[in-house]
């Protein structure tokens, strides 16, 4: 019984965790008649594989889980696709389609292969006919991966396309219905190829080729598919140059072509390039990637006479500062985010602030200030926006009496991990201007602690 009972809950997990069916809420999960139906068959695939042959999740679990639904032939009938590896012979694994005819599960199909691993396995309608094709990513010891795409046809899956790559990313790029498949290479001399294929109607034709230049000693990168704007999709290639600096690569397809965004050529990386590693991601969670470039302000120092010279005693910390794509050659700012893992805190500075201010931050072993000044008349005249303050627990009671004895008002947002978090917000201060006054919720949503 109690078997039964941890069978059922990893037949469950399996296919809750399913990457393909993409779920989004609990209700949408829970369709009774139809997660009856599928553990059923989950079970019979468990109890009737070889006693040698065990189910797996694929390396990237976001893509795909051991036990997957999909309608691979056009029937508005799922088939169960689930992925296996042989416990008795190294690097061998296997995809069996098993397809309900008549009342029973029959096997359609059996995809053997050899790798070091499955990297992931996804199930997409690349060529919008109705039938959800098979894209399998095989990791190989050269540490390669190999891309293969199935295809149904008269009931029997056949290959459609198979290359090996670094990186593959499948997204309709031109908004036809129609998938792109684009393979990224690193190339022996150090610089990322791109390479735009078309599989809707044939094997696999390449449509052309790109290089996204580097100081030809790339080793790896990231790349990530989504919204550029909010008609266009593209492919954001983070490219590393030298050891600390990089940059971000946006690849679009224009007139039927992949063409870049940014770079130029090896001499010029673009308006992308920042002082450290770039990446790039959703970070507003509005549907559209943004850029990330680290900024960090120079030590402003003014001489006012030969006698004088005023500069800031505080350091000015790194800001993350996003920006979307402006559908030509250009970005926009987006927001500017201040994050302190130490802290386990970030901060996303007011849109209202965008470059109207400097940030400064003091530190000692019990408390942490960050000061937001005014840009304006910087730094012979501070004039504060806000202050953050990090307060270890074990201060705390001393900074509560220090700051009433002071008659300041600090704002609680909230406890982690031994801290405590204020902030103060000088909105009544008459010398801030009157754009860039915000309320204190909108400091207090903005603030985001880890928990």
């Amino acid at each position: 019984m109690r078997k039964k009972i941890y069978m059922f809950f990893i037949i469950v997990a399996m296919i809750f965790f399913n990457g393909c069916d993409k779920f989004s809420l609990p209700e949408e999960m829970i369709q009774k008649p139809n997660m009856d139906n599928k553990i059923a068959v989950a079970e019979k695939v468990i109890r009737d594989l070889p006693i040698n042959y065990e189910l797996i999740i694929p390396k990237n679990i976001e893509e795909g889980s051991a036990i997957n639904f999909a309608d691979l032939t056009g029937d508005g009938k799922e088939e169960l696709i689930a992925v296996y590896k042989n416990k008795d012979k190294l690097n061998e694994y296997g995809i069996i389609i098993l397809k309900e005819l008549l009342g029973t599960w029959d096997q359609l199909y059996i995809i053997d292969g050899v790798a070091v691993e499955i990297d992931a396995i996804m199930l997409k309608d690349i060529n919008n006919d109705g039938k959800h094709e098979i894209i399998l990513k095989w990791l190989e010891e050269d540490e390669k991966i190999r891309v293969e795409v199935y295809g149904e046809k008269n009931n029997k899956m056949f290959l459609r396309f198979e290359k090996k790559c670094d990186d593959v990313e499948i997204i309709d790029l031109d908004n036809d219905n129609i998938d792109d498949i684009v393979l990224l290479n690193i190339t022996e001399d150090g610089q990322i190829k791109a390479s735009l294929y078309n599989i809707a109607d044939s094997e696999g034709q390449l449509t052309n080729d790109i290089i996204i230049p580097s100081d030809g000693s790339v080793r790896s990168f990231t790349a990530n598919s989504g919204k550029a704007t909010e008609v266009i999709n593209g492919i954001f290639v983070d490219v590393q140059i030298g050891i600390y600096s990089g940059y971000t690569e946006l690849l679009i397809k224009k007139d039927g072509m992949l063409k870049k965004v940014f770079s130029k050529d090896v001499e010029d990386f673009g308006i992308t390039q920042s002082m450290t590693i770039t990446n790039d991601a959703d970070i507003d969670k509005d549907g559209i990637r943004e850029i990330n470039i680290l900024y960090k302000e120079e030590p402003l120092e003014i001489e006012i006479d030969e006698n004088l010279m005023i500069s800031s005693n505080n350091e000015n910390p790194t800001i993350q500062k996003w920006y979307n794509w402006d559908g030509a050659s250009g970005i926009i700012p987006k927001v500017d985010v201040f994050y302190d893992q130490t802290n386990g805190f970030r901060f996303y500075l007011p849109k209202e602030w965008n470059n109207n201010y400097v940030m400064e931050v003091n530190e000692s072993k019990k408390i942490k200030y960050m000061f937001i000044y005014q840009r304006d008349e910087y730094p012979i005249r501070k004039v504060e926006l806000a202050r953050l303050i990090v307060i270890d627990d074990s201060y705390l009671d001393d900074f509560n009496r220090n700051a009433s004895e002071a008659g300041r008002v600090f704002v609680d947002i909230g406890q982690n991990n031994g801290k405590t978090f204020k902030f103060y917000n000088n909105k009544n201060d008459s010398r801030v201007k009157k754009e860039l006054k915000v309320d204190d919720e909108k400091i207090k949503v903005n603030f985001e602690i880890f928990r």
